[in-house]
């Protein structure tokens, strides 16, 4: 199951369902939940049925120096940033335009 890290606001939702509610299910108050309460959500791709989960990151120093580490990637023209901290190695975020 994909996982990424993403730093949303409270005024990103809108376009976040925009962006992916024709591909996917987004539930837009579990969404705007937790943003509010920096937790997971999730998108289900409906052809697929292929579950994303998104985990908003935290406001903590810590966490907000830990997302600028991400470098940018390239997977199949499709650019990704990808964490490079000593704990993780995994792709971590899709770039999208909200």
């Amino acid at each position: 199951m994909p996982t990424s890290c993403v730093a949303l606001m409270e005024r990103h939702v809108d376009a976040l369902v925009s962006a992916f509610s024709a591909d996917f299910y987004i539930d837009e108050d579990a969404a705007r939940s937790a943003i509010k309460s920096q937790r997971m959500f999730n998108l289900m791709h409906l052809d697929s049925a292929i579950k994303v989960d998104l985990i908003v990151r935290k406001n903590s120093d810590y966490r907000k120096a830990e997302f600028e580490r991400r470098k940018l990637a390239s997977l199949r023209s499709v650019s990704l940033n990808r964490d490079v901290g000593r704990r993780r190695r995994s792709v971590r975020l899709a770039s999208i335009s909200l």
